[in-house]
Order: structure tokens, then C-alpha cells, then sequence
């Protein structure tokens, strides 16, 4: 198996033309990594790459403290609505 490099570019390279690097995500099927100062700020996904990432995730998007149904009670949310002080818009 083969390790291949992701393709980095800087967020100036994003700036002066996007155009030019989401056609290279397209035709590479790869994301590619954008920087800023040297380090990663973004990626850069081809929808069709995304779609199938977020197909393979979707059923391991779960909390593991939630992985026993009987603890489902455990975590629980209330909320208040606040109304704003009379005269306020």
C-alpha cells in the first residue's frame, strides 16, 4: 500500500485562485490541505470525496458514553427562555 502525500497549499494559493485548486480536488479525488503561516487551517474536500466520508462516518457519529441506551437518561438538557425586560425591542 502506497502512502500518498496530501497536496498543501497556502491560504494566498486559495486567495489568488480557487478556482484552480477545487479543480484539482475534483480530478485528484484528494483533499488538500490549506496553511496559514505554516500551519493547517483548512481542508479542502471535493464534494464527492465528502459525501463518501460522511456516509462511512454517519453511523459512528455517537458519543461513547451513550453507547448503553439505559444511559441515555443520564444526559439530559433543560433550557430557559429569558424575556427581554419590558420597553426592550
Amino acid at each position: 500500500m502506497a502512502i500518498r502525500i496530501p497536496s498543501i497549499r497556502t491560504i494566498s494559493d486559495l486567495t489568488r485562485d480557487a478556482r484552480a485548486l477545487v479543480a484539482e480536488a475534483r480530478t485528484r479525488q484528494e483533499p488538500i490541505v490549506i496553511t496559514r503561516r505554516g500551519r493547517e487551517v483548512a481542508v479542502l474536500l471535493p464534494t464527492e470525496l465528502y459525501r463518501r466520508l460522511e456516509s462511512q462516518a454517519a453511523p459512528r457519529i455517537a458519543s461513547p458514553r451513550l453507547a448503553q441506551p439505559q444511559d441515555a437518561g443520564r444526559f439530559t438538557m433543560t433550557m430557559t427562555v429569558n424575556e427581554s425586560p419590558s420597553g426592550a425591542s
